[in-house]
């Protein structure tokens, strides 16, 4: 009886490793296939959770989320809903064979912002986080938002310095030239006046003694 056990259980034994075996051709179509597999991110005010709609989840490919296997629909489309807020999904998409995993899809799904549009975030639109998106990747809360208002109401807002221009350095050199320049021209124009002024009076001066 025991002998005829384990020649039945050897019988079976390459049966068994034959059918664990995966076939890679196959699999690497399996993952240019899932390459192509794409998603729909949805979200519902009703219930505060997410809907993820796959598509061209043709035939042969199977998806997997959270341990569990979606069936997929008519028109190659596998739906996952009741996400909640917050959630990293994982998203593993297999082939019929036996083999690894042949493409993964990561949605890290944000939360839903009840505020944002509303009369709370009214005059603070674009001016604190928790009033700009309607997706926000923290939770926005009653206490959240009104601590964010109130920072940015207490906010101070220091004047810029204004920087003092220094005066360029004067050299002993450019004060001799300035002051040349100044005065030299002052005191030529005084001496070229003064000589014509000599020079005509010397002159009146030699007709009248001449009696001319």
């Amino acid at each position: 009886m025991r002998k005829g056990l384990v020649i039945l259980i050897l019988l079976f034994i390459p049966t068994l490793v034959f059918a664990s075996k995966c076939d890679e051709v196959k699999h690497q179509e399996y993952i240019a296939y899932a390459s192509k597999v794409t998603y729909d991110n949805s979200f519902s005010k009703s219930n505060n959770r997410f809907t993820v709609t796959l598509y061209n989840v043709i035939d042969g490919l199977k998806i997997k989320y959270n341990n569990r296997y979606y069936e997929k629909n008519n028109d190659d489309t596998v739906t996952i809903g009741y996400v909640a807020e917050g959630t990293t999904m994982r998203i593993e998409i297999y082939g019929e064979e036996n083999c690894d995993i042949a493409g993964v899809i990561y949605i890290n799904q944000l939360y839903y912002n009840p505020f944002y549009g509303g009369s709370e975030c009214s005059g603070y639109e674009n001016k604190i986080r928790s009033c700009t998106a309607q997706f926000t990747t923290t939770k926005v809360t009653k206490e959240t938002l009104d601590i964010a208002k109130s920072n940015y109401d207490n906010t101070i807002v220091q004047e810029e310095k204004k920087e003092e221009v220094k005066k360029p350095e004067v050299k002993t050199i450019d004060k001799i030239t300035e002051f040349m320049l100044n005065w030299g021209i002052k005191a030529l124009l005084l001496i070229i006046t003064s000589i014509i002024s000599i020079t005509y009076y010397n002159s009146k001066f030699r007709k009248i003694k001449h009696g001319i």
